[in-house]
This record gives structure tokens, C-alpha cells and sequence, in this order.
């Protein structure tokens, strides 16, 4: 099975790109289905991209390219609100950009199918009304929720989460054992593998050669979602901008992280989420370290920056290392 490189993708009009991936399709040897052409979120034009169907899971076509990974803080000057960003030792934002990021260098890489979103690698659901689960409800219950998501664990192998502050909204699941060195062979089994690192980062800057996949620049304020608001940073940025950060509020700036790229892939979404890649590395996270350490302003969002690097990248989980009870998540390629 032949899948068209970029600049023979962007070549075609609609009606060939649909045939093209028709053919995909059908010569796949799977239950793949082409189900669409869709134009998601900027980053690398207008270029459609072709959405399958595999089972239950949905799969993009991401054309290769020859390209340039890598940021270069030479040429990044920071906004307003990030001008006075600094970590606890008092570096600037410059020099941190210089060891938190990547720098530029040309790849080729061939087209690839994948999952548009990744899945909890160790982590499986269960009733809510299970008895191990429905104590962690009850002491949830009890316990007073300030901000942010709050989880509670047993001793064992139980968590349970509440998705709302001060609702009453759970979440239950089970950590299972697991091992980089079993993920990989469950994936080989199904003849899919993991991204590589540089594949990771092509998906998630989707042709943009800024520093984030939206633009060079952290949005005002902490990160919505997943992570909790802090609203003293909030107040912080809000002094620093004025009236600019209330109207970044009101476009729903804060969730810029959540959306779809140009490709089509959820990606990058929380600082606490790392995404597993080959070799047991990690991208998209630093665990939520920056964020939980009081970082303010850029420094809290560069974990989700397409060109981060944590621990100078060091792999995890490598051979048979156990990966319960981790925040990891995963996406499948397809083999062609």
C-alpha cells in the first residue's frame, strides 16, 4: 500500500484525494474504511486531510514531507505577559526556551497512518458502583474540593475521579500491568507500532514551525482543562495585560490546547499526560512538574510546546520497567 507524500496530497483536488484514499482503504488488508475529507484547524494550510475508520478508532492520513523540526529561541521574542516569566532560580525565558526545547534540523519522513487520538495506556474503566470503587466515591464525597479535578486511590490498584468541582460526576478505573516492552509487542501483534520521535513531533506541529502548534505564544492565563486554574496566575496575567487577557477569556483562548490541529489529531492536551513514543520516550509532558512548582505564565504551557524536552528526553519505561499506575497515554500507527 502507497501512501502519497505531501506535495503529491496537496497536488490533487477533492475528487482525487478521495479516490486516493479509497485505494487506501481497500488495499490496507484491514476493516479500514475511508470515511471522509475534513480541513481541521490552522497550522498547515487548507490541505484536507482523509479520516478512516478502523473498528471503533478513528485514523488520519499524514502525508510525510521533508522538513525541519526543532525551535530556535534566537529568533522568538515574548509577549507581554510572558516578559517577566522566570523559573525559581531567576533565569529568563530565553534561557530556558534553550534548554527546554529542541533545536532546528531537517528530517524526511515518510506518510503515515494514525490515530487522530491517543488512549490511557494502563489505566481501564470500571463501574463507578463497583464496591472497591464506590468507597473512594464515599470518601471523595467527604473530602472538601478547593479547585481542579480531585482523584483518590486505595492501596491498590483503584482510582477514582470527580470531572467536575463540586459535582458529582465520577470517574472510576483500574491501573493494569504493563510494560513498554508488552506495549510494543500488543501493538506488533496487531500489526501497528508507536510513533517515533520525530514522526510525534510532525504530527503535533502539523507543518506550523512555531514554537506551540497555535502560534509562538502561550495564551493568557493558566491551563483550562485537565489541569486546575490557578487563580492567583490568573490575577498575575490579568494585571500584566488588562482588558486584553478578559477578552482571551471571553474567545475561550484557554482551551486552544484541546482543539484538533491541522492534521487532525488531539495532541499535547495536558502538561500531566505524556504520550509514549518509540524508545520509550515521552512527549507532550513533563508530568505536570512546572505546573504543580508554581511555574507562571509560558513556563506553565511549554510542556505542550511541539518541540519540548524534558529530562533532556530521557526514555522510560524502557524494557520491562512496569508502567502502571502512570499517566501515559499512546496512539496506534498503522503498519503499510
Amino acid at each position: 500500500m502507497s501512501l502519497p507524500l505531501m506535495d503529491e496530497w496537496a497536488a490533487l483536488d477533492d475528487d482525487e484525494r478521495v479516490a486516493v484514499a479509497t485505494d487506501i482503504a481497500a488495499g490496507s488488508g484491514r476493516n479500514l474504511v475511508f470515511r471522509s475529507l475534513r480541513r481541521f484547524g490552522s497550522g498547515a494550510g487548507s490541505v484536507p486531510s482523509a479520516v478512516f475508520h478502523l473498528d471503533r478508532a478513528e485514523f488520519v492520513l499524514v502525508p510525510g514531507a521533508a522538513c525541519t523540526l526543532g525551535f530556535d529561541p534566537g529568533n522568538w521574542t515574548p509577549a507581554p505577559h510572558e516578559d517577566e516569566d522566570e523559573d525559581e532560580v531567576g533565569r529568563s525565558v530565553e534561557e530556558i526556551l534553550k534548554e527546554l526545547t529542541i533545536r532546528p534540523r531537517s528530517v524526511k519522513l515518510e506518510s503515515f497512518l494514525v490515530e487522530t487520538a491517543p488512549w490511557d495506556v494502563v489505566w481501564s474503566p470500571i463501574p463507578e458502583d463497583a464496591p472497591s470503587a464506590r468507597k473512594l466515591v464515599e470518601r471523595l464525597e467527604r473530602e472538601p474540593t478547593v479547585r481542579g479535578n480531585t482523584a483518590v486511590r486505595d492501596d491498590g490498584a483503584i482510582r477514582v475521579i470527580r470531572r467536575r468541582v463540586g459535582g458529582k460526576e465520577y470517574v472510576a478505573d483500574r491501573t493494569e500491568e504493563m510494560s513498554l516492552a508488552t506495549l510494543e509487542s500488543d501493538l506488533a501483534a496487531e500489526d501497528s507500532r508507536l510513533l517515533s520521535s520525530d514522526e510525534w513531533r510532525y504530527l503535533c506541529g502539523a507543518g506550523a514551525a512555531t514554537l506551540f502548534r497555535w502560534g509562538d505564544h502561550a495564551p493568557v492565563g493558566p491551563i483550562s482543562g485537565p489541569v486546575s486554574v490557578d487563580l492567583g496566575v490568573l490575577r498575575r496575567d490579568i494585571r500584566l495585560v488588562g482588558a486584553e487577557a478578559l477578552r482571551e477569556l471571553d474567545s475561550d483562548v484557554w482551551n486552544v490546547h484541546q482543539r484538533r490541529n491541522a492534521f487532525g489529531a488531539l495532541i499535547a492536551f495536558d502538561p500531566v499526560w505524556g504520550e509514549l513514543v518509540q524508545g520509550g520516550r515521552v512527549h507532550g509532558s513533563d508530568g505536570g512538574t512546572l505546573a504543580c512548582g508554581g511555574a507562571r505564565g509560558l513556563l506553565r504551557w511549554l510542556p505542550l510546546a511541539t518541540s519540548f524536552v524534558w529530562m533532556a528526553d530521557e526514555p522510560v519505561g524502557a524494557g520491562n520497567f512496569g508502567l502502571e499506575g502512570q499517566n501515559f497515554v499512546a496512539r496506534r500507527v498503522l503498519k503499510t
